[in-house]
């Protein structure tokens, strides 16, 4: 869910998160609010697949938010 309070503007960092069943799933963190942005370059889709990741980029492990707490 996405934090309204902020506008994840230069927070944001692809990164990769592995559920409990083993599936992994990549997207877009903002660093600082630490919620999954739906970005227009991937349709506003929270989750993506790892070849939509634009070339160069680093992918981090996604921070549960939950875990911060």
């Amino acid at each position: 869910m996405q934090n309204v309070d902020c506008d994840h503007v230069g927070h944001r960092v692809y990164v990769r998160r592995t559920f409990a069943n083993g599936s992994t799933h990549y997207g877009i963190q903002c660093l600082k609010c630490l919620s999954i942005v739906k970005d227009d370059r991937h349709n506003k889709r929270p989750w993506i697949k790892a070849q939509e990741i634009p070339s160069g980029r680093a992918v981090y492990e996604y921070i549960d938010p939950e875990q911060t707490k």
